[in-house]
């Protein structure tokens, strides 16, 4: 009777704890550049003539961004879900990159764990390259005669919740639990 009181006691503290854990705190996801209308991650100009790309940030929520060139300013944004940069490409052909410095705020879930009204969310800085491709098959008005890569350098959002991992090995402590007081029964 003693060891059905300790299991049944342990399988409550054990379902208890599983189900009033609270928010858990991690960063939220990195933003990815997206690039409108497809066409890669690439931008394409014929050297020493305009470019223009815009595209959206997926999977972060963008405070601001900045967008770099060769040391200058190509474009820029605060509280945006979308991104654009334009300029004029070097007169040189190659590649270059685009540095993208984006600002996110984490979105952390406050529990009632005491934390007061002005808590501030985590904010977090990344570095995005987008490649500028100057001459190599552009024709003069700055359109690609060839498709881009679709390179963005980012993994895709693949991850899945872990409650079912939680509730396996909280099955598998209270089998374990069940057989200890098999075996103690029986000797």
């Amino acid at each position: 009777m003693r060891s059905t009181r300790l299991a049944i006691a342990g399988l409550v503290a054990g379902l208890v704890t599983l189900f009033s854990a609270g928010s858990a705190f991690a960063y939220g996801d990195e933003p990815v550049l997206t690039p409108a209308g497809g066409g890669g991650a690439t931008v394409t100009a014929a050297p020493g003539g305009p470019f223009t790309k815009s595209g959206s940030f997926g999977g972060a929520e963008v405070q601001s961004y900045s967008a770099t060139l060769l040391g200058q300013g190509v474009g820029s944004g605060q509280n945006t879900t979308t991104w654009t940069v334009n300029g004029t490409a070097p007169a040189e052909e190659g590649t270059y990159d685009i540095v993208f410095t984006v600002e996110t705020n984490e979105d952390f879930n406050v529990s009632a764990s005491g934390l007061s009204s002005a808590f501030k969310p985590a904010q977090a800085t990344y570095t995005r390259t987008l490649k500028l491709v100057v001459g190599d098959g552009v024709a003069g008005n700055g359109a690609a005669s060839g498709g881009g890569d679709n390179a963005s350098g980012a993994l895709p959002d693949t991850g899945g919740s872990n409650v079912l991992l939680l509730a396996g090995g909280a099955a598998l402590v209270l089998a374990g639990a069940g057989v200890i007081v098999a075996r103690r029964r029986h000797s």
